[in-house]
């Protein structure tokens, strides 16, 4: 019997490799003809998983996971670790070797190391719930057989693309969800689960750059819906796919964690499981204790999208509250001096949207003094972007209306007074704002208009009049000082006559243009009339005083 089965596995291993010869055909024929003979548990794993484990296609791939629904769950275990170390060594060699790595991404004839490990993830999750386990404890046979797998994969997520890198995520979905009701037999189902949650958290970690989710976006939508655009008619070729993360999270669940682990557990893998589960608001003390995390995320743009999820879900909510709650220094501080940076030099235009919108939320939880301070060290702090700078203006004008609108104190009606509702505003804001800060050349007895349209004072100068204008309609009571004549006198002479006059002298240029540069003339004069707009509301403002 013995001699009989043993030349049924040389016989079907024989097939098999006679059958890789002819490609793809020759599988799916070994696969049918195995299946018609019931002899798919005859081939050798140790023969088979090598062979097949690189090899492209559909036919490679439903083999294998035939074979390791019906071989030997011990040989396979045994074949399946063989392959993994093999495949490390590949990886250590071509990682030693300039350029190898993409090279080897490159070759049709063979899967990507990333591609070969999803197919052992896979393997796993249809051969471990066969396993015996002897007297070794279930945490102890899941180490031993996930620890080599487990050391592939921050190597694999750097240089994964997107489609491989989510791949990997779903292959350790998948392996959890299936191992799930073989670790619950065991008394100490807690341990061995941890396996898993450490193998999940590093793959979240390494392909977090594949998830490609929208996850972010959603969030947005939840907490400003008021700032989102209907997309109407969306092709289908742009619409995001599944969300990997959200089916790790829900694999994980099935296995008996909640958000309270992940949350007992500040690291960068369980903030993109809470990032991504389903209806989760994090509290202030779970964002006190992630800070680290979310700093490093920020600076290193790991995870980015997901730590800006916990900060919408975190901090959306509160505006709920009444009154108004105050976040500490320790929260604002660290926020304020990572997010400007990003805001201003994010590729993308929608996630600097929201980076701004955080900030604005931030601010506004923050105490009076500290953000006066804030505020102005974002409009003078050099090493903030121009266009942050530009934007910050904006910030002060949400910050000076927030508080002028504030209920009045129900101690004998007395209005309540902030660093933005005193004189502190105009003294601090009027010398950094409220002024022309033109680029001119050094020996250069004109302006140049090109020039000045190219640099950022445009932009600052429109947020800085429609901020004068603003305030000076609001202020009724002239809490901030920004109507005393002192003050009036010094913003006319220093900005608004200045300005005015440069605009007469450039609009006189623009009327003398050549007719083959009109185009250009009608552009740039267009840009000028925003500002004049602004500088005639203004002087209708003051002559209404």
């Amino acid at each position: 019997m013995l001699m009989m089965r043993t030349q049924d596995i040389t016989d079907a291993t024989a097939s098999l490799l006679g059958a890789i010869e002819r490609g793809n055909d020759g599988l799916k024929e070994l696969h049918e003809a195995l299946h018609a003979s019931n002899t798919i548990a005859e081939i050798d794993p140790l023969i088979a998983l090598p062979v097949l484990l690189p090899y492209p296609g559909d036919a490679a791939e439903s083999l294998l996971d035939d074979i390791a629904e019906n071989c030997s769950a011990k040989e396979l275990v045994i074949a399946i670790q063989e392959a993994a170390e093999r495949l490390k060594g590949s990886i250590v060699n071509m990682s030693q070797e300039e350029d190898a790595y993409e090279d080897d991404n490159d070759n049709g004839d063979e899967l990507t190391p990333s591609q070969r490990t999803a197919r052992i993830l896979r393997s796993y999750a249809k051969t471990i719930p066969r396993l015996k386990k002897g007297k070794r404890s279930t945490k102890d046979v899941l180490s031993s057989l996930v620890t080599e797998v487990e050391s592939l994969i921050p190597f694999l997520g750097q240089n994964a693309d997107a489609d491989d890198g989510r791949e990997l995520v779903l292959a350790v979905s998948l392996l959890v969800c299936a191992v799930e009701p073989w670790i619950r037999a065991d008394s100490n189902e807690k341990d061995a689960a941890n396996v898993l949650y450490n193998l999940t958290k590093s793959t979240l970690e390494s392909c977090i750059s594949s998830i490609n989710s929208d996850v972010v976006q959603k969030a947005f939508q939840k907490q400003f819906p008021r700032f989102v655009r209907p997309v109407l008619d969306e092709p289908a070729s742009s619409q995001i796919p599944n969300d990997p993360a959200a089916d790790t999270y829900a694999s994980l669940s099935q296995l008996g964690f909640s958000a309270c682990d992940f949350e007992n557990d500040p690291s960068m893998g369980s903030l993109i499981l809470l990032a991504h589960a389903p209806s989760y608001t994090p509290s202030l003390s779970t964002l006190r204790s992630f800070m680290p995390v979310i700093i490093a995320s920020i600076q290193t743009y790991t995870a980015l999208e997901e730590t800006l999820v916990i900060l919408l879900n975190a901090l959306g909510p509160l505006r709920s509250l009444s009154p108004r709650l105050d976040l500490s220094e320790a929260l604002v501080t660290p926020l304020i001096h990572v997010l400007p940076p990003l805001a201003g030099v994010h590729p993308d235009p929608s996630i600097r949207h929201i980076i701004f919108r955080l900030l604005s939320l931030i601010l506004s939880y923050t105490p009076s003094p500290l953000r006066f301070q804030l505020l102005q060290d974002l409009i003078t702090d050099p090493d903030v972007t121009p266009q942050m700078r530009v934007a910050a203006i904006g910030l002060v004008k949400e910050a000076v209306l927030e508080n002028l609108s504030a209920s009045k104190s129900s101690l004998g009606g007395e209005q309540l007074e902030t660093a933005f509702t005193s004189p502190n505003f105009m003294q601090m804001f009027s010398p950094i704002i409220f002024k022309l800060d033109l680029p001119q050349a050094d020996g250069q007895e004109d302006l140049d208009l090109q020039e000045f349209l190219e640099s950022p004072e445009p932009l600052r100068l429109v947020e800085g009049l429609g901020l004068y204008y603003v305030v000076l309609q609001r202020d009724v009571d002239n809490r901030t000082g920004i109507r005393d004549p002192d003050s009036m006198r010094v913003i006319d002479k220093e900005l608004l006559t200045v300005l005015r006059q440069q605009l007469t002298k450039w609009n006189e240029d623009l009327n003398e243009t050549p007719d083959t540069a009109e185009l250009l003339a009608n552009h740039n004069a267009l840009q000028l009339g925003i500002l004049e707009m602004w500088l005639d509301r203004i002087q209708s403002a003051t002559a209404a005083l």
